[in-house]
């Protein structure tokens, strides 16, 4: 784990200073311009680590899997994809489903990994905030909301 998180750190140094080096004026720049160089850069390494840390997550890849309900060895069926709302923005995430023939029932190591909810499609921070928004400003107004967060 020690050698994947200096390899990430590294490349992650490597994208903000490619990022800053188009960015930044050499003729100066005024504080609205900084503003704006320092939250795009900081919003687009934000989701570039997020994104990488989703990939780090995956379990191995395998044609077997133990069932989280009765332990039963599963067959894997098929890959899935699925968009998950962060802080960050939408995420495309590939899990790999099973499915238990003793259970009924259909899962996907992944999902446990990254702590994803059966039917949810937004991380709990992104939920608290549509519960918080979504009572104290008008409804229309609240995707606005969440791309200015």
């Amino acid at each position: 784990m020690a050698e994947r998180k200096r390899r990430l750190i590294e490349e992650a140094k490597a994208r903000v200073e490619e990022l800053l080096e188009e960015r930044i004026s050499e003729e100066g720049m005024t504080l609205d311009e900084i503003e704006a160089v320092v939250e795009s850069t900081t919003r687009e390494v934000a989701a570039w680590v997020e994104e990488r840390l989703i990939e780090e997550q995956q379990p191995p890849s395998s044609n077997r899997a133990a069932c989280p309900r009765c332990a039963a060895t599963c067959a894997f069926k098929r890959d899935l994809d699925t968009c998950v709302l962060t802080i960050h923005g939408q995420r495309r995430i590939r899990r790999r489903y099973f499915y238990c023939a003793t259970c009924k029932a259909g899962f996907s190591p992944t999902d446990a990994a990254l702590g994803l909810e059966p039917g949810r499609d937004a991380t709990r921070q992104v939920r608290a905030w549509q519960a918080r928004f979504g009572s104290d400003s008008a409804f229309a107004a609240v995707p606005e909301l969440f791309w200015e967060l």
